[in-house]
């Protein structure tokens, strides 16, 4: 088993930790969370724009 975060294997079963279902090591945890937090701040206009597509969508189907 290896670390999602840096892909390294566990020497040690002390140095794993587990945070959101994946095992890190403890070592790698604010990497993690800095990583984690910078994706949500990506995918949140993305989701943004996927929902006013949709909107878009339902109101051009309802006008034909």
């Amino acid at each position: 088993m290896n670390c999602v975060n840096c892909n390294k294997g566990f020497s040690c079963g002390c140095q794993k930790m587990t945070v959101d279902g994946v095992v890190i090591h403890k070592t790698c945890q604010n990497e993690w969370n800095n990583k984690k937090l910078s994706n949500q701040g990506e995918q949140t206009p993305k989701q943004d724009l996927s929902l006013q597509l949709a909107a878009d969508q339902i109101k051009n189907l309802r006008n034909k």
